[in-house]
């Protein structure tokens, strides 16, 4: 059984001066006032967007980020088969990370594997847009020589 706790606090922190849209239903009434207000750079907007963007995908939304792991794993039939879960919380921005997995060694130097990564998180954030695509079953061959 391994646990885990990660602190993260973002150095030079500051508000984005807009909320993400990536992700969401945008509010249309709400960027066509935006658009309209005399002085709006769209550039700039397009550019202050992707950071917005770049900081969901890299944790910085927030100055302060918590979270927990915990892998548990046992072998069995004298290490021939070893089933595991491993499970990742971020308490700042409530995304959560479940895999399950099984490998088996059937002989030296094979190991095969199987398993599940499942991703969900709060709405608009980044596991919220990826687990569409991202949830995954796998199978894997390792031979080692």
């Amino acid at each position: 059984m391994t646990a885990e706790y990660s602190g993260k606090k973002v150095l030079g922190f500051y508000k984005a001066p807009y909320d993400p849209l990536i992700g969401t239903e945008p509010d249309m009434a709400k960027l066509m006032e935006l658009f309209s207000t005399p002085g709006f750079d769209p550039v700039e907007f397009t550019r202050l967007q992707t950071e917005a963007f770049n900081r969901l995908y890299n944790n910085q939304i927030y100055e302060y980020y918590h979270a927990a792991g915990l892998r548990t794993e046992v072998e069995l039939f004298y290490g021939k088969l070893i089933p595991s879960v491993t499970a990742v919380y971020n308490f700042t921005s409530k995304d959560l990370l479940f895999r399950p997995a099984v490998e088996y060694k059937p002989a030296d130097g094979v190991t095969l594997s199987v398993g599940y990564e499942h991703y969900s998180g709060t709405k608009g954030g980044l596991y919220d847009i990826i687990d569409d695509f991202m949830k995954a079953a796998f199978f894997s061959i390792r031979i080692d020589f």
